[in-house]
């Protein structure tokens, strides 16, 4: 009975680990306006490889988007005081040009779950560094698990930031 019971159990656990694994299956072609909700929603940073990440950062859309690009605010902490800066996202496929002033980021979205919950960002340098965004509102659960596999896949071992921990 008891190797029936372990058999059973065995058999069921592998299959929710095949599921769970279909589950991850991301969006796909990616595309950086599909992964931020067209523009709709605002997204959290809740872990990052960049030790300088900066705390409770959070990217809000700041108006229409006019042909491939998207103005973005992005709002953080600064020590005790909460700042904002308005950037310009330009927006190829799955690569996105930040831009504030004369400072240009360049990044790409490497997955974004099926109903775009939750994305993890590659910041294109010389050691890139990855980041995982969320909706402002929370995400389905399994969606942010399948954002954190990636994200720890492509980390390989690397420190990460949780800069949405910091008393937001």
């Amino acid at each position: 009975m008891l190797v029936l019971v372990t058999l059973i159990f065995s058999f069921s656990a592998n299959i929710a680990y095949a599921d769970s694994e279909s589950d991850c299956t991301g969006s796909e072609p990616v595309d950086a306006f599909q992964a931020f909700s067209e523009g709709k929603e605002a997204y959290v940073l809740v872990r990052s490889t960049d030790p300088k990440a900066r705390d409770c950062l959070k990217g809000e859309p700041a108006g229409e988007k006019q042909d491939n690009t998207l103005p973005v605010m992005m709002t953080f902490k600064n020590g005790t005081d909460w700042a904002s800066t308005d950037w310009t996202f330009t927006l190829d496929g799955a690569k996105v040009t930040a831009t504030l002033g004369n400072l240009t980021q360049n990044r790409e979205v490497v997955y974004d779950s099926q109903s775009h919950h939750c994305h993890v960002d590659k910041v294109e340098k010389e050691v890139p560094d990855y980041e995982m965004w969320m909706l402002d509102a929370g995400g389905l659960e399994v969606e942010v698990e399948c954002c954190r596999q990636k994200l720890e896949e492509l980390a390989s071992g690397r420190n990460q930031m949780y800069p949405h921990l910091k008393d937001c």
